[in-house]
């Protein structure tokens, strides 16, 4: 006697064949801004890595903060990979927004903008890349 399969154990076998092909499709696709994204560089020179990531509405708008414990040698490396500029003096340019106001413990950004990087593109995004106390934080918005 031999098992042969039936019509319905093929259909079934195809279907499942099928979801398993798009839930890898699915993971793939939503790990890529991850991979390609601003916290990547960081997890082979940092530690201590928090993120806070919230989009708004379905324009692109969106905000991210990351914070990490790195070395200055590190801080600066990460600047020239995002394409930061550095700061000139201890004040943002006129028209570009403060750092984001983050109710969380482990948000405590410097004061003031002694050493930071930024970028910054009236009515688009802003990105403030500082340093303090052995960490590094970084906050980006666009709207």
């Amino acid at each position: 006697m031999s098992l042969k399969p039936t019509g319905s154990s093929i259909v079934l076998r195809r279907l499942l064949r099928r979801f398993l092909i798009v839930g890898i499709a699915v993971t793939i696709l939503a790990g890529l801004p991850w991979w390609f994204g601003p916290i990547r560089p960081l997890l082979f020179s940092a530690s201590d890595i928090r993120e806070y990531y919230s989009q708004y509405g379905f324009t692109g708008d969106f905000s991210r903060l990351i914070r990490a414990k790195c070395s200055l040698e590190v801080f600066h490396a990460y600047a020239r990979q995002q394409g930061l500029q550095r700061l000139k003096g201890r004040r943002l340019p006129d028209g570009c927004p403060d750092w984001q106001n983050l109710r969380e413990s482990w948000w405590s950004p410097p004061p003031d903008y002694a050493g930071a990087y930024y970028t910054f593109r009236q009515g688009g995004n802003r990105c403030i890349l500082a340093y303090r106390d052995g960490f590094l934080y970084y906050d980006i918005s666009d709207w």
